[in-house]
């Protein structure tokens, strides 16, 4: 990459044309500048002097060329560019895939219907990741930031690391985080994307633009389809409960039934055909009580259950229908 691709990758990210690799490239040495073992940060006064003279001369076009109405503070401009070139420069990046992290292989979770599943990532995050989602994940964190990539809704509660950034890939919006704890949602049939904070701060940009800075119990909606967004006040330990509940969506108590066996290692049997072949709706609480489950499933379905000698459970009753 020569010195006229740089400036014009600057003059695209400063005045928000970039596209959103573009954008990447630049936030992802933005990143390296805010670590302390960055190259900036090693200078000293008279160094940093020098490079800012040099680079004065190496962008001024790109400078005369912004556009007045986007603000962005002289100072805070310059350290960002700097930072950029200083990497490119000391490292010797001339191409453009040497701006990119190493590709790393990625896991894949991939979670069925009515069932949702608890990973700890390398670096220590937890992520739970609902029914009928996916998670893309590297096995070991590398370089400068902790990049995963979701399909579907999770909650995440990310390790603090100042030096690594977290960012959730959701399409094309990326939700970058230091360490804090945050529900996303992608709808399936619609273009709907939603984040929801429950501790920390996270911000979201679609590639183009920051889309907002989330505190905790404050929510995002972005449509992908048309680029509008609605942030709201809500109550975040409320939006991210399924990660405490069980679920059931439309099922019969029978499948239900073997989701419990695998869970709770148990063998359950029905006396009443009927109450098996009942399809049902609802959830019941996250818990290591199989009789509090029970009692909840138990309910929906107008039955009752034994336990017998042997360790195993017996469901009987009138079944769904009155």
């Amino acid at each position: 990459m020569n010195p006229d691709n740089i400036e014009q990758l600057l003059d695209r990210y400063l005045n928000g044309t970039a596209s959103a690799g573009e954008q990447a490239v630049v936030e992802q040495w933005l990143t390296r500048y805010q670590n302390p073992d960055s190259e900036w940060g090693k200078m000293d006064k008279q160094s940093k002097s020098l490079w800012l003279g040099k680079l004065q001369a190496e962008v001024s076009g790109t400078v005369r060329r912004e556009t007045p109405v986007r603000r962005i503070y002289p100072v805070r401009r310059w350290m960002a560019v700097a930072a950029i070139l200083l990497v490119v420069l000391f490292a010797g990046l001339l191409t453009a895939d040497k701006f990119s992290e190493p590709r790393q292989q990625l896991a894949i979770m991939q979670v069925s219907e009515n069932r949702k599943q608890k990973i700890e990532l390398a670096d220590g995050s937890v992520v739970w990741v609902n029914a009928g989602s996916s998670l893309r994940y590297p096995k070991e964190f590398s370089g400068n930031t902790r990049e995963v990539y979701l399909d579907g809704e999770a909650y995440f509660d990310v390790k603090h690391n100042p030096e690594k950034t977290f960012i959730v890939h959701t399409g094309q919006v990326r939700t970058t985080v230091l360490g804090t704890a945050f529900n996303i949602s992608t709808g399936k049939q619609s273009h709907e994307i939603t984040v929801t904070v429950t501790r920390g701060k996270v911000r979201v940009s679609d590639g183009k633009r920051i889309l907002a800075v989330l505190t905790p119990d404050q929510q995002l909606h972005y449509n992908t389809g048309n680029g509008q967004t609605l942030a709201q006040m809500v109550n975040a330990a409320q939006v991210a409960g399924w990660k405490d509940e069980l679920r059931f969506n439309n099922i019969t108590f029978g499948e239900a039934a073997i989701e419990l066996e695998e869970r709770f290692h148990v063998s359950i049997r029905f006396a009443n055909e009927r109450v098996r072949a009942c399809r049902f709706s609802g959830s019941a609480p996250e818990s290591n009580d199989l009789d509090a489950v029970l009692k909840v499933l138990c309910e929906f379905n107008r039955s009752t259950y034994t336990r017998k000698a042997d360790g195993s459970i017996w469901i009987d009753g009138k079944g769904c229908s009155p």
